[in-house]
């Protein structure tokens, strides 16, 4: 959800409006070129045409790990194993250029 909220003096008002961004929109922000197989049942591959720092979160926010992709022609890569962990909804968080990203995966 997008709010806004606006105070002259005594007076405010406000406006919410939903915010839906699609996976191709999301993963531009950052110029990610690929984060598959999605869902998995185990390692996870991003690539990205920057370079990235990812933070991988449960479904209760909390870190599970993190990566530093790596540099190769054309592009920055790297692997998270998800096999250790249980079924569910993890959050890889990424970040470069000075932008972010959200990226949800689906643990099978």
């Amino acid at each position: 959800v997008y709010k806004v909220v606006v105070k002259i003096g005594t007076c405010e008002t406000s406006a919410e409006m939903p915010l839906v961004i699609t996976a191709d929109e999301e993963m531009s922000m950052i110029h990610a070129t690929g984060v598959y197989p999605n869902p998995t049942e185990g390692v996870v591959n991003l690539k990205f045409k920057e370079e990235s720092q990812v933070f991988v979160m449960n479904s209760h926010g909390q870190l599970i790990g993190k990566l530093t992709l790596k540099k190769t022609q054309d592009h920055y890569e790297g692997t998270f194993d998800m096999g250790k962990f249980p079924s569910g909804l993890y959050v890889f968080k990424a970040y470069g250029g000075g932008r972010s990203s959200t990226i949800k995966v689906l643990k099978r």
